[in-house]
């Protein structure tokens, strides 16, 4: 399996509102089948996170280097207090290109982890309804150059990984040159 996102948490955090959309865009390299999106919440020890909050994956396309159409949403999943890793069940086929891997929430206890790097994307739209996520995303209410840590696993298209490449052969001498 391969990741494409932001695999590590950092050292701070975002609330996730009620129906609040938190999302970071990322590259996939090449086509590939998406089985589950990966959150980190809280990771942050000025900020706690308390149970009950429910929680969905959602991955929209880039356009134009912000979210476009509505590309899958993950089944719910609940959201347990403190430093978490949580896992969101999502079944799509994407090809390569830009996309915006996302949570949206039903309530406002969670927090989404931050990865602090500039150079990245990351958007937060309020009332996204997390009853049933906008197709299209429509526009961000925030935007800035942190990236959520938060990642997809992918299998590439095809089912497999590429072939490791064939050792050399080994040379061989012609049989008159032997002696």
């Amino acid at each position: 399996m391969a990741t494409f996102g932001q695999t590590s948490a950092g050292s701070n955090s975002y609330p996730a509102n009620g129906d609040r959309y938190i999302a970071s865009k990322f590259t996939l390299s090449v086509a590939g089948d998406v089985t589950k999106v990966t959150a980190f919440f809280d990771f942050d020890a000025s900020n706690t996170s308390f149970s009950g909050d429910n929680g969905k994956a959602v991955i929209y396309e880039d356009s134009s280097g912000a979210p476009g159409a509505l590309v899958a949403v993950s089944s719910a999943v609940s959201i347990p207090g403190g430093d978490q890793q949580i896992d969101f069940p999502v079944t799509v086929s994407l090809a390569a290109g830009d996309y915006w891997l996302g949570i949206v929430t039903d309530s406002f206890n969670s927090r989404l982890n931050i990865f602090a790097f500039s150079g990245g994307s990351h958007v937060t739209k309020e009332s996204l309804t997390y009853a049933s996520p906008a197709d299209p995303m429509g526009t961000p209410g925030v935007t800035g150059s942190d990236i959520f840590a938060i990642y997809a696993t992918y299998t590439p298209a095809g089912g497999s990984f590429p072939p490791a490449p064939a050792p050399p052969f080994p040379k061989m001498m012609a049989p008159h040159l032997a002696q």
